[in-house]
């Protein structure tokens, strides 16, 4: 989307959660092969649609100047589509989420009607547990008699 170059904003979840702190640091990890591209902002979002949409206002007049808004959840990159609305009329400043969850006011459904510009998908982890717990052999009872119902 910024063809190497640019600046962005950094929306973060909850501070010291472990998605927050893996969010960020992946997000940062990936920028390293993009040396034009710079982080100018970064607002606490605590994974709220209301505390984003508060914190970017207070910070509006910055935020429309950058290129790009990475939210650390969809919810969050609603919250500054919301806050953007007035500075930003012409929807310049392009707004990326994170979740992808589908259903109503969901991720999908707000890249859909593009209320934000895009989603990533962030696996859950369900399927992992789910194959985990197909493999987990469940050993029976020796001693365990089936009941017969009492009439």
């Amino acid at each position: 989307m910024l063809k190497k170059q640019g600046t962005v904003s950094e929306i973060l979840g909850l501070a010291g959660s472990s998605p927050a702190i893996e969010r960020h640091k992946g997000f940062l990890d990936t920028l390293k092969a993009y040396p034009n591209i710079r982080v100018v902002n970064q607002i606490p979002g605590n994974w709220l649609q209301t505390k984003a949409f508060t914190e970017v206002a207070k910070a509006a007049s910055s935020i429309v100047k950058t290129d790009l808004v990475f939210a650390h959840n969809d919810m969050m990159a609603l919250g500054t589509k919301e806050a953007l609305q007035k500075y930003d009329p012409a929807n310049r400043v392009k707004i990326i989420g994170i979740d992808a969850l589908p259903g109503k006011d969901a991720g999908i459904e707000f890249v859909a009607e593009k209320k934000i510009t895009a989603s990533i998908l962030y696996p859950t982890g369900g399927e992992e547990a789910i194959r985990l717990a197909l493999k987990i052999s469940v050993t029976p009872f020796s001693n365990c008699q089936p009941r017969l119902p009492i009439f």
